[in-house]
Order: C-alpha cells, then sequence, then structure tokens
C-alpha cells in the first residue's frame, strides 16, 4: 500500500459509530461496537462507507479473543471469530486483519491458510505483554508487522532496528504506560527520531487514541500532527 494516514474507530468505541465525522477519511475498523458477524451489518455498512466516500485499510482483529489458550474449547472458538472477521473484511473488500501476535504458532497457521484462502493479508502487531512483547519473536515468524508505538515504547529501538518489516504502524504516544494511547507530543516518545526512520518507505500510519469525547477535535488535532511531520519529516501521504 502506498503511504497512507487514518484513525482507528477505537475513538469512537465507547459509542455507537457515526461514520459520517469520518467522511472521506482513511479508517482502520474496530469490531467492539457493531454487529459485525451479521450480513445485514455487513451490507449496511458498504453502503454507509460508499456515502461517506470512507476508504477502509483494515480491520483490526475482534474483541475477546484468545487464539493462543490452554482451554481448547476457547482456543478453537476464539479462530472461529478471527475466521469470521476475516470473512467480514473480504465481504468488505478490506484487504488487511491487524491481529494481536498470539504465542501458538499452530493457532497462527490456521488462521494464515483461511485469510490466504479469502484474499485477507494478516499483518502481526505487537502487544503490551507476554511474548507479543518481544521484536525478536514477532520478526522470527517471519510475517508483516504493525508497529504499536505505544506498546513497543520502552524498546523501540528493537522494533525500528527492523523497520523493513514493518507495514503499518499504530500511532500513539505515551508517558510510560503501555496502554495509553495519547496523541503524538502527549507524552513522551521521541518522534524526531522515529519518524525519519519510518518514512524510510511507504506504510499505513494510523492513529489509535483512546475515546475522547469530543472525537471531532481530536481528529482536528491529529490533522494537525500529520501536517506538522509532511512539513517536518518530508512524508507524503494519499
Amino acid at each position: 500500500m502506498p503511504n497512507l494516514w487514518g484513525i482507528s474507530t477505537t475513538l469512537v468505541k465507547d459509542r455507537k459509530p457515526d461514520f459520517s465525522i469520518f467522511s472521506g477519511m482513511n479508517i482502520e475498523l474496530r469490531l467492539d461496537n457493531i454487529s459485525w458477524d451479521r450480513m445485514e451489518t455487513v451490507k449496511e455498512l458498504k453502503k454507509i462507507l460508499k456515502r461517506h466516500s470512507i476508504n477502509v485499510p483494515a480491520v483490526h482483529e475482534p474483541p475477546g479473543i484468545n487464539i493462543s489458550s490452554d482451554d481448547e474449547w476457547e482456543r478453537v472458538k476464539s479462530i472461529r471469530e478471527v475466521e469470521k472477521a476475516i470473512l467480514f473484511a473480504h465481504h468488505l473488500k478490506i484487504k488487511r486483519l491487524i491481529l494481536h501476535a498470539p504465542e501458538r504458532k499452530d493457532s497462527l497457521e490456521e488462521i494464515l491458510e483461511f485469510g490466504k484462502e479469502w484474499g485477507v493479508e494478516v499483518v502481526l502487531e505487537n502487544t503490551s505483554k507476554g511474548k507479543g512483547k518481544d521484536a525478536s519473536y514477532i520478526f522470527s515468524l517471519g510475517l508483516p508487522v504493525c508497529l504499536d508505538t505505544c506498546h513497543a515504547n520502552k524498546n523501540l529501538s528493537e522494533w525500528l532496528g527492523h523497520e523493513e518489516k514493518i507495514v503499518h504502524v499504530h500511532v500513539s504516544d505515551t508517558k510510560g504506560g503501555e496502554e495509553e494511547h495519547l496523541l503524538p507530543g502527549e507524552g513522551n516518545i521521541p518522534w524526531k527520531d522515529v519518524i525519519p526512520i519510518l518514512a524510510k518507505r511507504e506504510r499505513v500510519y494510523i492513529f489509535e487514541l483512546m475515546p475522547h469525547p469530543e472525537p471531532c477535535k481530536r481528529m482536528d488535532e491529529i490533522k494537525k500532527v500529520v501536517e506538522k511531520w509532511e512539513r517536518e519529516y518530508g512524508l507524503s501521504f494519499f
């Protein structure tokens, strides 16, 4: 994909989403607050996205799953939920699913095979705990990677040392916690060091921020960050 910037619907995951506020934008779709596993929802969402000229480069894995569970019932049930999300993406012509890097490779292999069958690329996101924090483990899996800057704030250099494997970035800042997801500039991530490295090649940049009582105001703040990065680091977005 060419350089894109967009916004995760995490910004409005605490309410029924009003997609009109994302008109003309790129979004990463979260499944927390929509009835995503119903074909009626798929059909209606397809109309809404077209009506508001919204592009969706990726969908995030379903909430509440654990594909690495030791409980086989829970593990298999979780895999099936991910497979349904892949079908959801396929029907909406969304080409990428973001999956939290699992600790069980057998689960991953099953999901990869299903994604390949339906033409949906599976991209592994680093997490804030377990093996998902380990850059060497995730890169060893040989798959495209989604770098969550907030989750990786304590070992960002390890991730940026393999920037060629990063195709997708969840952009957010932190003051030291791994789940704060603040606007860049509100925390202590050294963006002046990070962005020039990421700017070496084309990727998808998704601003994944915590829900906000005034999402439109927050989106204006995000746009100002994008404009600054374009101006200061030569990033060019489509």
